[in-house]
């Protein structure tokens, strides 16, 4: 009888409150996604970008990026091989100037005098 209070024991704490558990994140970070694509407009081709970085968040492949002006905009994942941090997520810092003209899908960084650029949803100079 001591044997299957164990077992059973091991099953509760082992696998059955693990899987509730990853079951519980998960849902909370859908519900977190949910509400940053309420919150922040993604960013079309049409739209015009201006404004330097105050925040950013990275969510399962969608960069939130609030800037100083109040606007917050969404960016689809964005690659140029050219930079040592290729990725536009891991490549973005609070502070940099951003800016895409309207009807275009490059979007150019202001850095430190230097201006660097990732096209909007590619992943270029590989």
């Amino acid at each position: 009888m001591k044997k299957n209070k164990r077992m059973v024991a091991i099953l509760v704490f082992g696998v059955i409150l693990p899987v509730i558990v990853l079951i519980l994140m998960f849902t909370f970070e859908s519900e977190h996604i949910n509400l940053l694509n309420k919150e922040y407009v993604h960013v079309e081709t049409q739209g015009k970008i201006d404004g330097v970085i105050h925040s950013i968040k990275s969510r399962k492949g969608g960069i939130y990026v609030a800037l100083s002006n109040n606007i917050k905009v969404q960016l689809p994942p964005s690659c140029n091989y050219s930079y040592e941090k290729s990725y536009i997520d891991n490549f973005l810092r609070r502070g940099d100037l951003l800016f895409k003209p309207k009807n275009s899908d490059t979007l150019y960084v202001f850095r430190n005098g230097q201006k660097y650029y990732f096209v909007l949803g590619k992943f270029i100079n590989k």
